[in-house]
């Protein structure tokens, strides 16, 4: 079965909560997953799951944990912050 390669990007601290070795904050995380595999996964996968609110984007747009994921995609996540 042929796998999908989608990038993760890492904002916020989260880099040091998924506790990922050779993390690259410039180029992110390479990750290989299988096809229809949905965001909430690649959470799991990366010990997010636990870490309270976090945002995920897809080209911009707002991901849900439900939305599945397509070769190529590139993820940013983000913990929402506010201030004034």
């Amino acid at each position: 079965m042929k796998k999908l390669n989608i990038t993760i990007k890492l904002f916020s601290g989260l880099e040091n909560d998924a506790k990922l070795t050779n993390y690259n904050l410039a180029k992110g995380y390479k990750l290989q997953i299988k096809p229809r595999t949905r965001l909430r996964t690649v959470i799991k996968i990366l010990n997010l799951n636990k870490k309270g609110t976090i945002t995920f984007y897809r080209d911009g747009d707002r991901l849900s944990k439900w939305s599945k994921l397509k070769d190529g995609d590139l993820i940013s996540c983000f913990r929402p912050t506010g201030g004034g």
